[in-house]
């Protein structure tokens, strides 16, 4: 196959490739705005899903502990209990922001 025949190919198949990529319309998304306001929770986030002996549903979620790659802990609790949870993580965020004194160059 000589250099010519070879442009030629690849003029063609460059061609093709700009028309399929061109000929699709975009896919149109859902606005940030509105996926944010979604709720999220153990009921929404793929977590097991069990009821304790006083009837309520309890929403377990397996963790690998830090450092490990092997252990498995598995954590269970109302979605009360998650709410609580979540509460006090930001809360302890919020305190570490709060009192985080950057250097000074």
């Amino acid at each position: 196959m000589n250099r010519q025949h070879l442009g030629a190919i690849t003029a063609v198949l460059s061609g093709v490739l700009l028309a399929a990529c061109a000929s699709h319309e975009p896919k149109k998304t859902e606005p940030a705005k509105a996926a944010a306001s979604k709720p999220i929770g153990p009921q929404t986030a793929g977590y097991t899903t069990l009821i304790n002996n006083a009837g309520e549903p309890v929403y377990c979620v397996k963790k690998t502990p830090t450092g490990s790659n092997v252990a498995r802990t598995t954590i269970c609790m109302t979605a009360k209990e998650w709410e609580r949870a979540r509460e006090n993580d930001q809360q302890t965020l919020n305190d570490i922001r709060k009192d985080y004194n950057p250097p000074k160059f």
